[in-house]
């Protein structure tokens, strides 16, 4: 699967933050929202000139250079990732896929981000965690209001992709780092802990292991020792009734 080029280069961290700058005007002054780029990107071939009204040629450039979008029939393109806006975040992301056809990479389309993020309460100033960050959305949420964010996630590909939302939408004060839960910030505490946990059916577990319920266990277990004193946790998780299985 593809995934956005993403170079370690001064120069392309100076020069996302341009993109998304000029993607940002562009849309605003198309008055695109964010079901106009849902149906631009979803993954199927639309006129070059359909992205141009809204994104501009410009931002279709950067898109293309990036590796976002992609070239298909004469004076067509197509875009390998979903873009959507989420109060006035750009947001990149895999399009969606249906559940049982997804690699272990596979980034969570936004299925529930966008209305986690509008619950979230983030203490002005304080440090936040992420956990299991994905394309990055809570994380890019809590940067708004926080000093500090760490977004944690073991899987590398939603690691570059969170990496390259927060640099397009201008944010300096993410930390992303490879962990299993909090190995990676083990000996800080944060005055807010949100995990949008791996449980539900959404992944059609077929027993209590694959749910999600033994991450579930070592997270609560742990999380008492990284959380400040008046921080909190908000977690958002799916059951499932497992009395007949």
């Amino acid at each position: 699967m593809n995934l956005p080029n993403l170079l370690e280069t001064p120069t392309d961290a100076e020069a996302l933050p341009l993109l998304g700058a000029a993607l940002r005007q562009d849309i605003d002054a198309s008055c695109a929202g964010d079901a106009t780029l849902r149906t631009l990107f979803d993954g199927t071939s639309h006129p070059a000139e359909d992205f141009h009204s809204v994104i501009g040629r410009t931002g279709a450039a950067g898109l293309l250079r990036y590796g976002v979008l992609h070239h298909a029939e004469a004076g067509e393109l197509h875009s390998v990732f979903s873009f959507r806006l989420l109060d006035g975040l750009m947001i990149l992301t895999d399009l969606p896929r249906p559940h049982r056809h997804v690699p272990d990479t596979y980034v969570d389309p936004l299925w529930e981000g966008a209305g986690l993020a509008r619950l979230l309460d983030v203490p002005e100033g304080g440090r936040a965690l992420d956990m299991g960050t994905g394309c990055g959305v809570l994380a890019l949420t809590m940067a708004r209001k926080a000093a500090e964010v760490y977004a944690v996630d073991v899987n590398p590909r939603a690691l570059a992709i969170a990496q390259f939302n927060a640099r397009l939408n201008g944010l300096t004060n993410i930390s992303l780092q490879s962990s299993d839960l909090f190995s990676a910030v083990d000996g800080l505490k944060f005055d807010l802990i949100a995990f949008n946990s791996p449980t539900g059916e959404e992944f059609t577990p077929d027993n209590l292991q694959h749910a999600g319920e033994a991450i579930l266990e070592r997270f609560f277990k742990q999380v008492p020792n990284y959380l400040t004193d008046r921080g909190t946790v908000q977690i958002s998780l799916c059951g499932k009734d497992w009395e007949h299985e």
